[in-house]
């Protein structure tokens, strides 16, 4: 029997973003997505360089003094300056939000990029679509409200509801949607409707901007 859906306290606007970005990896690769990890494994690698400089020059300076160490730890320093302006930049100025990467089974490129408004419990979508041999992206925005795909009780707790929000994300972006129009006719959809959320405002009331090319 699988494990119920994790309670988180629905008042809280991360939590909210979190749990449901952490949905959209395995609703994507159930559509045969494959994941692009590239951004998370630059920020790793530049986080555990960053890590592995300070604790070696901790390590040095602790084991043989200061005084004998002194024009190491001075690169050190500078170079663990270096690698964290590196990190800062990898994370505000490419990844730039963007939790999801990936290639659908036609080569067309999908990335998305999630965020939220202050006191504003809506979730917002950048998404970046670029087909197969082609230079031009296509971005477009869109959103829709929390309370669409999380349930609620009396206490602030409730838990994602993965089927409104895979309905959503299917009629919203076409891509997502043509695929699971696909999986649907072959037998193998994922879209799991498994009730509603409480409440909820329907996924197609969201909002969504117009596309544009880059």
């Amino acid at each position: 029997m699988p494990d119920p859906p994790p309670q988180i306290a629905v008042h809280s606007l991360s939590n909210l973003k979190n749990t449901t970005d952490d949905a959209l990896p395995a609703y994507l690769t159930s559509l045969k997505f494959t994941q692009s990890h590239r951004l998370t494994d630059v920020r790793l690698f530049l986080s555990f360089t960053a890590f592995a400089t300070a604790a070696v020059t901790f390590i040095l300076d602790y084991k043989f003094g200061f005084e004998s160490q002194k024009t190491f730890t001075t690169y050190a320093v500078f170079a663990y300056f270096v690698i964290n302006t590196a990190l800062t930049y990898w994370i505000w100025g490419i990844e730039k939000g963007k939790v999801y990467e990936g290639t659908a089974p036609n080569g067309t490129k999908l990335s998305l990029a999630s965020y939220t408004e202050k006191h504003n419990p809506t979730y917002c979508l950048r998404v970046h679509t670029q087909k197969p041999q082609s230079q031009d992206v296509y971005t477009f925005h869109i959103s829709a409200p929390f309370s669409a795909w999380f349930s609620a009780d009396s206490h602030g707790m409730g838990e994602l509801v993965p089927g409104p929000l895979q309905k959503w994300l299917a009629s919203e972006i076409p891509l997502i949607g043509e695929l699971g129009a696909d999986a649907g006719a072959k037998g193998g959809a994922n879209v799991k409707d498994s009730g509603s959320a409480t409440g909820a405002t329907t996924p197609s009331q969201g909002t969504r901007a117009k596309s544009r090319k880059k």
